[in-house]
């Protein structure tokens, strides 16, 4: 065979029984079946993990990042100390949010999941609210914690 021919293959081709292939990856379908399911029930997390399972959803395959913030949430109160670092997580947070867009729709309930969790204080998520210093869609975000923060609001006036 000369450097200029190219080798064929010759013979007959061999049919192959369909393998059982799972379907394509969409988180964006299962985060905002998640986001939905977590809205429904309030956030409760024994509710949504028995909804989340009885659910027709590939939960192994995309939930690992869903419960992060409760997951992570102790670590997070050891190191967040003093107000300036809660208000650097609270930007982090929004930043977060802003670059993926199916996470915009949980940024008060992760910011409400971490005030329950006592990783930030009222004072901070108050202060982030009023004055906040990332521009990247912070009205976006303002508008979407307005009912956490006046829920805040009001609890103060009642001590």
């Amino acid at each position: 065979m000369s450097s200029k021919e190219r080798p064929t293959l010759g013979g007959a081709r061999i049919k192959t029984r369909k393998r059982n292939i799972a379907a394509p990856l969409d988180p964006t379908t299962f985060a905002d079946a998640v986001v939905q399911i977590y809205l429904e029930h309030e956030g409760d997390l024994e509710l949504v993990a028995k909804s989340i399972e009885s659910a027709d959803l590939d939960f192994s395959r995309y939930g690992d990042t869903f419960f992060e913030v409760k997951t992570w949430a102790k670590l997070l109160d050891s190191f967040c100390t003093t107000a300036k670092l809660q208000l650097e997580i609270m930007y982090k947070i929004q930043i977060q949010c802003y670059e993926d867009a199916k996470l915009m729709k949980l940024f008060p309930e992760i910011v409400r999941s971490l005030y329950d969790e006592e990783v930030l204080a009222e004072d901070t998520i108050l202060m982030w609210f009023r004055k906040g210093g990332n521009p990247k869609g912070r009205q976006t975000f303002v508008k979407s914690l307005e009912p956490f923060v006046k829920w805040l609001e009001e609890a103060e006036e009642e001590e």
